[in-house]
């Protein structure tokens, strides 16, 4: 009982610290935090909208379109399941 009690007062210290900081963010101040972020943004929206599901033409012209738009991207600079 008494590791419970000291695991739930860490984990209400611990989250209370996460909420107290959450407006900060992690986006600026580290050069790739963009990079990184965009690629997730194209993960969640090409499983979103369901391009996986087309025929390879269509795949990558929803790649390439996605990337004209948001060319900071780096889909093969990363490691592979980096943005999961």
């Amino acid at each position: 009982m008494k590791n419970y009690k000291l695991f739930l007062l860490l984990l209400i210290i611990s989250a209370s610290f996460v909420l107290w900081t959450v407006n900060y963010g992690e986006i600026s101040g580290i050069p790739d935090t963009h990079a990184h972020t965009m690629l997730g943004v194209f993960f969640t929206d090409f499983i979103r909208e369901g391009a996986f599901i087309d025929n390879i033409h269509n795949i990558m012209n929803y790649i390439w379109n996605y990337y004209a738009h948001y060319n900071n991207i780096s889909l093969l600079h990363w490691p592979h399941f980096f943005p999961i």
